[in-house]
């Protein structure tokens, strides 16, 4: 294995006597394999595989040389963040991802459609979902019919609530 990222956190005690987990420094570590044996070099020193540093003489030269020819990994850009965990999961992340994994795995898939149209019983009985036409009224049917706005084919534009429409100017009566 080789050039991993490994991110040190402490725990304390946050609001509310919750623990909180502050991510620190993140640091390089490499591991060599040689005859059966694993090799650690953890942030530039070697160390035994529970990270306690070990004599730098017990190392092989061999793994010294293939350290050396190891291109370190970038670690620009990490920064000490808090660790957080998901209120509606059990996913733990930094806290710096939490709004993204909030909205691509909690709030996006929520919002798409309970029930396509195939589902429902409108789907099987039109007259379901479709509101009766009302029927055309000419302003010459109703009294005072010139106080009401008339569409291009001649009848009375009824407002949402099915009521005639008035032209500008005119007067509601109680």
């Amino acid at each position: 294995m080789e050039n991993f990222k490994v991110h040190e956190y402490t725990v304390s005690t946050g609001p509310a006597g919750l623990p909180v987990a502050v991510l620190g420094r993140v640091r390089p570590l490499v591991i060599i394999g040689l005859g059966g044996v694993e090799w650690n070099n953890y942030d530039g020193r070697w160390v035994n595989s529970a990270c306690v540093p070990i004599d730098p003489a017990t190392v092989p030269d061999e793994a010294k040389a293939i350290y050396a020819k190891k291109e370190r990994p970038d670690l620009s850009g990490t920064t000490a963040d808090t660790l957080w965990n998901c209120e509606f999961c059990p996913a733990q992340m930094p806290s710096r991802q939490y709004p993204e994994h909030l909205a691509n795995i909690h709030i996006r898939p929520g919002m798409k459609a309970v029930a396509t149209p195939s589902d429902t019983a409108a789907s099987f009985d039109p007259s379901l979902t479709e509101a009766p036409e009302p029927e055309p009224v000419r302003p010459e049917d109703v009294d005072n019919g010139d106080q009401y706005e008339v569409s291009e084919k001649g009848y009375i534009v009824l407002n949402k609530d099915g009521s005639f429409r008035k032209k500008r100017g005119v007067k509601k009566t109680a």
